[in-house]
């Protein structure tokens, strides 16, 4: 029979111990008349933040570091490898700026070899209304309107798309079957249009129990939209639902409240290039080009000898790797990812992940410290470290792109995923960072202005958590920002 265990040989959990260390400096008496009135240090402020209950049975990683001398100023479990979420952009966008260049532009050809229109796609993954007026074709007439200036308004040929500047494994291999069909797991192709989406816009109908109101943007011919919708004057059934189903098609159902506001939801699509030459040939009519021919895919040479550039459409990296980070959209991501792996070799997922690490590691970053498998973080293989994020913060903060990188990142109390966070004084503009959140994972990792005016590089990466940490995370910020 074993013997009792004793209390000291029943070890309570680290995280405990520290919590315990803390209560009982701050319980025991002092050895003199007068009690000390130094406020706590940051560890002390920390650590005591980290016994919160919200964190039960949670991993956590710590590490801050002072920028100006390299100093670390907190370390907890800051080795120990995690899922970063969305932190994970900040890998991917790192590289992509260090390894492109802040000059990098996003080139789409629209040009004619004999008689048909070809266009050649660059891996933008702007090309809709995100940064003009929402209308997700106005590029598509801008080029109509452009042909028609050199004299082309009749296609007599085909549509030819070349979209050979990525491969067609447009959905990463290892993000989960339930968020496929999800907006944020959109596919990745070298010719995009609306982030590979269509919004539904449900709007209540003309006549109580009468069929809701659907309209699609863009709008494509050959998508099958089913609308089982029913307009009801109670509003307490309001729930419009819309679901992607196989094939492409699109089901919208469920009670929408007769006085309810318009809701929109975004779908994506299956095809990215049978949506975008859709799309294309419906504005290039309405613009007065006409396409005569078929519409089929092939990889075109933009050396073609008899290829004659009419259109270049160019769009800056700089923009794509701000929504990345403080919009933290997972398609412009992974277009940075396989663009890199393009100008390298090939637009494929393992070639980005080839040469991003291979400069992450150069930045040093310690090539055991993380692991990517995708550039968005949707993807749960990937891996990282505390002491990795700061260790890339670091090598930013020091390098040429210090001022471009940190303005891509979310600001408190002013864009992006913080725009709502941190907004009150002396917070707000005082982080920059991004944020990242998938099930069971937190975490956020960044810039912090102080007050004193020194700069601090800081991770903190929670995974197993079953509770909402947001004020936990803020309060960390808070802490770091009254230094």
């Amino acid at each position: 029979m074993n013997p009792p265990v004793s209390w000291s040989e029943r070890r309570p959990p680290r995280g405990i111990l520290v919590c315990l260390a803390i209560w009982v400096v701050a319980a025991a008496p002092s050895s003199t008349a007068k009690q000390s009135t130094r406020p706590p240090t940051l560890t002390d402020a920390v650590t005591q933040l980290l016994c919160s209950s919200a964190l039960k049975g949670a991993d956590v990683g710590v590490h801050i570091v002072r920028l100006d001398d390299g100093k670390t100023l907190l370390a907890r479990d800051a080795d120990r490898l995690l899922v970063p979420a969305s932190n994970t952009k900040l890998f991917t966008t790192a590289a992509a700026l260090v390894d492109l260049g802040a000059d990098f532009h996003f080139e789409t050809l629209i040009g004619t070899d004999g008689d048909d229109l070809v266009v050649v796609g660059g891996g933008d993954p702007a090309i809709g209304g995100r940064f003009t007026d929402g209308d997700p074709t106005i590029y598509f007439r801008r080029w109509a309107r452009l042909l028609k200036q050199e004299g082309v308004n009749y296609i007599a040929g085909d549509l030819v798309l070349d979209d050979s500047r990525f491969d067609r494994q447009w959905l990463h291999p290892h993000w989960s079957k339930t968020d496929r069909g999800r907006w944020y797991a959109a596919p990745i192709a070298a010719l995009s249009l609306n982030d590979n989406c269509i919004d539904v816009r449900i709007a209540p109908g003309a006549k109580l129990d009468g069929p809701a109101s659907v309209t699609l943007t863009p709008d494509v011919p050959f998508l099958k939209v089913t609308n089982l919708t029913r307009t009801v004057s109670n509003s307490k059934q309001h729930a419009p639902r819309v679901l992607h189903r196989a094939g492409g098609a699109i089901e919208c159902g469920g009670a929408v409240y007769h006085h309810a506001a318009a809701t929109k939801t975004s779908v994506p699509v299956d095809d990215p290039a049978r949506f975008f030459a859709a799309v294309l040939r419906d504005v290039f009519a309405d613009e007065g080009v006409r396409i005569a021919g078929q519409t089929r895919q092939s990889r075109h040479a933009r050396d073609s000898k008899t290829f004659r550039t009419r259109v270049s459409h160019r769009f800056p990296i700089l923009p794509a790797i701000a929504v990345a980070n403080k919009e933290s959209q997972n398609l412009f991501a992974e277009h940075l990812l396989k663009t890199i792996g393009a100008e390298h070799s090939e637009g494929t997922w393992d070639a980005g992940r080839r040469a991003a690490v291979h400069t992450l590691t150069r930045l040093g970053v310690a090539a055991d410290s993380f692991v990517l498998d995708d550039g968005s973080g949707l993807a749960r293989q990937n891996r990282a470290t505390a002491r990795s994020f700061t260790t890339l913060l670091a090598a930013m903060h020091r390098g040429p792109h210090a001022t471009l990188f940190r303005q891509s990142l979310a600001t408190s109390g002013v864009d992006g995923t913080l725009k709502k966070r941190l907004a009150d004084p002396p917070y707000r503009g005082r982080i920059f960072a991004k944020t990242g959140s998938i099930t069971g994972v937190r975490s956020i990792s960044g810039f912090v202005h102080t007050r004193s005016g020194e700069w601090l590089a800081f991770s903190l990466l929670i995974n197993r958590t079953r509770q909402s940490v947001r004020s936990l995370q803020d309060e960390f910020c808070r802490i770091l920002a009254d230094r």
